[in-house]
């Protein structure tokens, strides 16, 4: 018995798993802010779709990926520039990790961005 995945790309994949953890992170962040954040709570729903349009390589999920882009990149960096302008963390490993995710995570928005699109002509 043979095992197949959703898809034929293991790029696409980690795209997919990638939104998919951003949808569920941002989820709990809208949690943990006790729903205020309605925001959040759209781009979490949106990752969540994109995640099972890339990972079924369904084609309206490169649309959704090019218009969730600037939102995510915009979020991204408003949320750092608001860590180096105005959050003091304890420590400064906090501020570390925190700064750090957010860079890996804008950089993995274009990476996420330019690799489906390169892909897009394998999407049905």
């Amino acid at each position: 018995m043979k095992l197949k995945p959703g898809t034929e790309h293991p790029g696409m994949l980690l795209v997919s798993i990638f939104h998919a953890v951003v949808g569920v992170v941002l989820a709990i962040v809208l949690v943990l802010a006790s729903f205020r954040l309605f925001h959040v709570g759209i781009l979490a729903v949106f990752n969540l779709m994109l995640a099972y349009g890339l990972f079924k390589m369904k084609k309206w999920s490169v649309k959704l990926l090019a218009a969730l882009f600037l939102p995510q990149v915009v979020f991204g960096g408003i949320l750092l520039y608001y860590s180096f302008a105005i959050w003091t963390f304890p420590s400064a490993w906090e501020t570390t990790v925190s700064n750090l995710s957010l860079i890996i995570y804008i950089i993995l928005c274009f990476v996420s961005l330019f690799y489906a699109a390169a892909k897009r002509k394998d999407f049905k």
